[in-house]
């Protein structure tokens, strides 16, 4: 056999040698975490709606999670925009029609005119200028507003 031959053979025999450990490694690992089992994709298999359902009661403080307001502040943390206050003056809302008849499928609206939008699309397209129309609609509105679209 050929260096060039056998340099292929071997890296395909480590390479298959690698790929059986992993495979044995993977399955002592889900004995204690079951890495490939995800109840929500494989069993319940949500909606765009029923998705934007959940998101609206975690990031609600009076959600029913009972945990008040530490999703809410972890997200606007993780979006950059810690500045945003949850009081009473806050509000989630669930398929908010803007000005074109589009309805946005989240809208977090805080004291001051500022407001966050969130469009759910875990299974479609954007439609043709949608994220632009919202950012356009959300700037009119509000004065200190940030547009998020999740996929």
């Amino acid at each position: 056999m050929d260096p060039q031959s056998r340099r292929a053979a071997d890296f395909f025999n480590q390479l298959a040698f690698k790929i059986a450990a992993s495979k044995r490694a993977q399955a002592v690992l889900d004995e204690y975490l079951a890495t490939g089992m995800n109840v929500v994709r494989d069993y319940v298999r949500p909606n765009e709606n029923r998705i934007s359902d959940v998101l609206k009661d975690l990031l609600d403080a009076s959600g029913s999670h009972g945990q008040g307001s530490i999703f809410v502040d972890n997200f606007l943390k993780e979006v950059g925009r810690s500045d945003m206050i949850v009081d009473a003056h806050s509000a989630i809302i669930r398929e908010h029609r803007g000005a074109d008849a589009r309805r946005l499928d989240l809208l977090i609206m805080f004291r001051g005119s500022s407001a966050i939008g969130i469009e759910n699309k875990p299974f479609a397209c954007d439609e043709e200028n949608q994220v632009r129309d919202y950012c356009q609609y959300l700037q009119k509105r509000f004065s200190g507003c940030q547009m998020m679209s999740t996929s």
